[in-house]
């Protein structure tokens, strides 16, 4: 993990996720990787600058990404080193996404929250009818009485 990652939780499962990156390249590099390593299952990422993209996930989700790409980096770098052992690069690979994931930074600033304003307002409604011309009748109204 190169950058920073921020979660910001919305509900049980949801997570919306903002990384920074400090290159462009970086930035396209990891948003490929978080969808090839499952973080996501959309390929598209909300990019908001050339260094900053967001994405939907959840804990399980970048849980799964944390230890796959653990699991890549021990195998590129440290495989001599845990061949023959039992359970081999897995269990170190999800020891350090025990680690990644606990570093997370929580904020609340990723997904903004709708006011109450904004839900209630309906705009324009009115109680006038398009083909009256509001014109009032000239005669005097005088009701009919019968007598008893």
């Amino acid at each position: 993990m190169l950058g920073l990652i921020e979660v910001q939780r919305d509900g049980i499962t949801k997570w919306y996720v903002r990384y920074t990156a400090s290159s462009a390249e970086e930035a396209i590099l990891m948003s490929y990787s978080f969808f090839r390593d499952g973080a996501t299952n959309n390929p598209e990422m909300v990019w908001h600058s050339d260094l900053v993209f967001t994405f939907m996930s959840t804990e399980a989700m970048l849980f799964d990404y944390f230890a796959r790409s653990c699991f890549n980096r021990l195998l590129n770098e440290q495989s001599a080193l845990y061949k023959g052992v039992r359970g081999g690069v897995l269990e170190p690979a999800r020891r350090m996404a025990v680690g990644m994931i606990s570093t997370i930074k929580y904020v609340t600033d990723i997904r903004p929250k709708a006011s109450n304003g904004d839900i209630l307002s309906l705009g324009a409604i009115s109680a006038e009818r398009p083909d009256c011309d509001y014109t009032v009748t000239t005669k005097s109204f005088t009701p009919s009485i019968k007598p008893i």
